[in-house]
């Protein structure tokens, strides 16, 4: 796998981590937040149970191989025709200065950067700083609700 895809791949997986570590009572309502993460429109990975890059590519190949022979026309959408795991059609990049300059990966980076993620983190964030919400991870609320019903039980008064 080239170096550029496991970089993609640990990126995800770290931000996957670190949200169900970091903010597990968060994940678990947020539905974007996940989506984004876990669903079927997640960030592009291209991970061994889920080859979304390697997908478009393959898909991007097999739709240039139509051509034949000789040199396809251009046409910047054909390598983005039938794509089932992208947002398709691509959303305009903001800044294309990052780009790499051709439909498939523009549209990966795109779609990557259309993602709701670091507004969803600001909002979490922003909650726990004004204290409306707290985060534990869920072992820890067990234990602690366990302790609790612990202590009421052995000190009845």
């Amino acid at each position: 796998m080239p170096t550029a895809l496991k970089k993609v791949n640990t990126a995800a997986r770290l931000l996957q981590a670190y949200t169900r570590l970091g903010l597990p009572n968060a994940l678990d309502p947020d539905d974007v937040l996940s989506a984004n993460l876990f669903g079927q429109y997640q960030i592009p990975v291209n991970m061994p149970t889920d080859a979304k890059i390697g997908a478009a590519c393959a898909k991007a190949s097999g739709n240039y191989s139509l051509c034949g022979p000789t040199p396809c026309t251009l046409d910047p959408s054909r390598p983005l025709r039938d794509q089932v795991s992208l947002k398709v059609p691509c959303e305009p990049a903001v800044d294309s200065s990052n780009l790499p300059g051709d439909p498939l990966g523009d549209c990966l980076i795109t779609s990557a950067r259309s993602r709701a993620l670091t507004q969803r983190y600001e909002v979490w964030a922003d909650q726990m700083t004004a204290g409306l919400h707290r985060e534990r991870a869920p072992w820890m609320n067990d234990t602690l609700l366990g302790l609790r019903i612990t202590t009421r039980l052995t000190h009845a008064n």
